[in-house]
């Protein structure tokens, strides 16, 4: 298995698109959350938007802009592996018990 296939886009965070303003009528349900952020003049959602969401947000106006901003969202929110050809997946730092000094974990703890 490659790494990039298990490495995934974080999710758990808020998304935004351009929207100038909220289509004429158009008032966004409470649940699912989906804010119209006047002052960054944006959408914005957070977390993975399922597709029955997105459904719900398309079915409030047929503006071309509103609908492609609902677009972005739904697709910028979802896991997707990793583009990179290599992946670092991390490495750390211990502190040794004895010398109180921190350690890096890779390359043989040189810091």
């Amino acid at each position: 298995m490659r790494a990039q296939q298990w490495v995934r886009r974080a999710t758990q965070r808020y998304f935004s698109a351009p929207l100038t303003k909220l289509p004429d009528g158009v008032v966004l349900p409470k649940e699912p959350e989906l804010v119209f952020d006047v002052k960054n003049k944006e959408l914005v959602w957070f977390g993975t938007m399922k597709p029955a969401q997105r459904d719900i947000f398309l079915k409030l106006s047929k503006d071309a802009v509103f609908r492609k901003a609902v677009g972005r969202l739904f697709g910028e929110s979802q896991p997707t592996e990793m583009r990179a050809h290599w992946v670092f997946a991390g490495s750390g730092f211990i502190v040794d018990m004895q010398t109180k000094k921190k350690k890096y974990l890779a390359e043989n703890g040189k810091t």
